[in-house]
């Protein structure tokens, strides 16, 4: 895909992966991103909690939040990944002082992968009523008129005219996740 003269790996083929939550945006962007390195995905979503406020507002927060949807995903019955993915504010030196991010989480049973997708920063009055603890989702189907924008194209559709979706988001946090599985020889190499 990058133009790399590199031998593909021999990708693994019938895989179920459960994803903690039930929107629709979530389960197809973790389903894209899982069909980069296996054949044969199969992606299911679990209505889950994430144990964190519905807007989380720290690093530490959206991690939290994304890991322990991976978790109880994973206990919704047999599958061989769980994913947990979370969106969240934090603190950064920006013109709100807070940027957006999505955490995912990767759990096979074992052990973690984590990742995030690139940040970006909302319009003040967003960040504003996000902080006083609105969900950025509510927010902007104020805005726009809609109902369940988070579940389409989310804020990003709306802020970027379409030009780049919350799917496509979500799906690059879970590509870096995944990049330990998917180069496990590397990660698994002793350096000297």
């Amino acid at each position: 895909m990058c133009g790399l003269n590199i031998e593909p790996q021999p990708m693994v083929v019938n895989v179920l992966v459960k994803v903690g939550s039930a929107n629709p945006a979530k389960v197809k962007a973790v389903g894209r991103a899982f069909k980069r390195f296996f054949d044969g995905v199969v992606v299911k979503g679990a209505g889950v909690e994430s144990g964190v406020a519905a807007q989380p507002t720290s690093l530490q927060k959206t991690f939290e939040g994304a890991r322990n949807r991976a978790l109880a995903a994973f206990s919704r019955g047999r599958c061989d990944y769980a994913v947990g993915v979370e969106a969240g504010l934090f603190s950064f030196p920006s013109n709100t002082g807070f940027l957006e991010t999505t955490v995912c989480v990767v759990f096979d049973g074992k052990k973690f992968y984590y990742g995030m997708s690139p940040s970006f920063e909302y319009p003040p009055h967003v960040t504003k009523r996000a902080l006083s603890g609105e969900e950025i989702g509510a927010i902007f189907d104020e805005i726009t008129g809609q109902k369940d924008v988070k579940k389409k194209h989310g804020a990003l559709g709306v802020i970027s005219g379409g030009k780049y979706c919350r799917g496509e988001f979500i799906e690059q946090g879970v590509v870096m996740a995944l990049l330990p599985i998917a180069g496990k020889e590397l990660y698994g190499r002793q350096m000297i």
